[in-house]
Order: structure tokens, then C-alpha cells, then sequence
């Protein structure tokens, strides 16, 4: 790939790359500095691979979309993954979805974030962030006005972290699509949720189910014996 340098998209997702591949992969992308588009999707990358990777992510300074969903990343790859980032503030798509980042992954991710003013669709699906980290991920999205997509499904964040997704949807006007799904929000989230959601003018796509809270699921059972 190294004489390829006029390559602006390269999609290399779902070959089992693995962390040992991720080397290769990396050495060889490394002087693609013409490339806006990357997908490794679904390649098992983990936290070594990731490290390899984001060492040619500094050189890829024209980079607008990277999507590394789905690599096992856990809180290592994505503390890893946090600072091959910090460079890359033209971004405009990211996909980091189903990586397991957890609470240390969660609040790495969130600070190249805040960078990334044009951004316009961000996938964090599927990484467990509870508390602090996904409050820090409001945190940081509330700037983020250029976003018409944002995922933010299968994370259980209940209903404390509606109340900061709630507060950080009052600034992203622009949003198109909306992915909230399987949070574990409850009736108590969702009346912070509620009105935020209802003054996004623009929302054509909206993603609520299996949103009952892990009480609510309970009473129902309980009622079921009964």
C-alpha cells in the first residue's frame, strides 16, 4: 500500500486483522498521507493493535472519518485511541462503537472530543459508560453543533446520564438522528429526556427502545408472579 499515495478511502473492515496485523497494517498506511477515509471495522485490533494504528494516525493529518467499531479495544485501547486522536480536529465521522471502553476508556475518548468542532456524526454505541465517563462524554458532545448523528445506544447509562445527555441535546440544534436505545433510562429518565428530544426540530430518526430501567423491568416481574 505504501506506493498508493494518492489514496484518499481505504476500507480494510472485518479482515481479522488482529493485533499482530495491526503492525503490518499500520506500517503500511503510514505515508498514505492523502487519506480523508478509514475503516478497520470489526478487525480484533484490541489495545495493541490500536497502538500500532494510532502511530500512523499522526500522519494522516487530512483524515475526515475513522471508524474502529467493533476491536476489542477495552480501557487500555481506547486510552490509546484517545491520544492518536488529539491530532485529528478536522474529523467530521468517528465510529468507536462496541469497544468495551468502559469508565477509564470513556473519559480518555471524551477529551479529543472537545476538539472536534466540526464533527458531524459520532458512533460511541456499545462501550458501557456509566457515570462519570458518560457524563463526561455530555460533557464534551454539548459543543459539538456541527453533529447531525449521534449514537449513544447500549451504553446503561440510566436515567442520571439522560439527565446529561438531555442537557447536552439543548445545543446540538443541527441533529438529523438521534440513537439512545437500550440505556436502561426509565420512566425517571425520560423526563429529562423528553422535552430535549421535542426541541430538536431538525430529528427525522429517533432510536428509544428497550429503554425500561432495570426497577421497572422487576416491578413487572413481580407483578407477573402475582
Amino acid at each position: 500500500m505504501k506506493s498508493l499515495v494518492s489514496l484518499t478511502s481505504l476500507n480494510i473492515g472485518a479482515n481479522h486483522i488482529q493485533a499482530d496485523g495491526g503492525k503490518y497494517l499500520s506500517e503500511g498506511i503510514k505515508d498514505l498521507t492523502s487519506l480523508t477515509s478509514l475503516n478497520v471495522y470489526n478487525n480484533n485490533l484490541q489495545a495493541e493493535g490500536c497502538k500500532y494504528l494510532c502511530q500512523s494516525l499522526e500522519n494522516l493529518t487530512e483524515l475526515k472519518t475513522l471508524i474502529i467499531s467493533t476491536n476489542d479495544l477495552a480501557p487500555e485501547g481506547g486510552k490509546i485511541l484517545a491520544e492518536g486522536l488529539a491530532s485529528l480536529t478536522s474529523m467530521t465521522h468517528l465510529d468507536v462503537g462496541y469497544n468495551s471502553l468502559g469508565t477509564d476508556g470513556g473519559m480518555a475518548i471524551s477529551e479529543p472530543l472537545k476538539n472536534m468542532n466540526i464533527l458531524s456524526s459520532l458512533s460511541i454505541a456499545g462501550n458501557n459508560l456509566l457515570g462519570e465517563a458518560f457524563e463526561a462524554i455530555c460533557d464534551s458532545i454539548k459543543d459539538l453543533t456541527a453533529l447531525t448523528e449521534l449514537s449513544v445506544s447500549v451504553n446503561h447509562f440510566g436515567a442520571s446520564g439522560a439527565e446529561h445527555l438531555a442537557a447536552s441535546l439543548a445545543n446540538l440544534s443541527a441533529l438529523q438522528s438521534l440513537s439512545i436505545d437500550s440505556n436502561d433510562i426509565g420512566k425517571e429518565g425520560f423526563k429529562f429526556l423528553r422535552p430535549a428530544i421535542e426541541d430538536l426540530f431538525s430529528l427525522k430518526s429517533l432510536k428509544v427502545a428497550f429503554n425500561e430501567s432495570k426497577e421497572e423491568e422487576k416491578e413487572e416481574e413481580e407483578e407477573e408472579e402475582e
